[in-house]
């Protein structure tokens, strides 16, 4: 099994939700410069005004980096902790660091069901079990009367 299907609108999801970061960073981090080369007082309050958008950034492409070039369980493993990393924990942290009131309609629950929705998709279905060989894609392949990834 390959990356096609669900599994390719799944990192199509990420992707956008990756640009969707970068996007909000550079405009972020441009306006920070005006800032600071107004006045250096201000630097450690305008830097942190970049932690989240970084971060969603940086844990976002490790995770589509890992499902695009990784075939193995580790790095589903590794998709789904940074997508959550990527995901609903930056918001929190733009909840801490902006000051940002958390709403029951707002960005956290919609990055949190989205990546409930994707967490699920990764770990229960079939195609991302055969493309990454978990434990689960060997027994199905096995059932199907292929060989199991990893066998010798």
């Amino acid at each position: 099994s390959g990356v096609g299907g669900l599994l390719l609108f799944t990192i199509v999801l990420l992707i956008v939700e990756a640009v969707n970061a970068l996007y909000h960073f550079g405009r972020a981090a441009g306006e920070a410069a005006r800032v600071i080369s107004m006045s250096t007082d201000y630097l450690w309050p305008v830097a942190q005004t970049l932690i989240p958008d970084f971060a969603a950034s940086f844990f976002l492409l490790i995770a589509i980096g890992a499902l695009v070039f990784g075939r193995s369980s580790v790095a589903l493993g590794t998709a789904v902790v940074c997508a959550w990393l990527g995901g609903p924990l930056v918001a929190v942290l733009r909840t801490i660091y902006l000051g940002l009131p958390i709403g029951l309609a707002g960005e956290p629950t919609g990055l949190l069901f989205l990546t409930v929705v994707v967490t699920l998709y990764l770990l229960f279905s079939n195609r991302p079990a055969l493309t990454y060989g978990t434990a689960s894609g060997r027994r199905l392949a096995l059932s199907r009367g292929g060989s199991a990834v990893g066998e010798r």
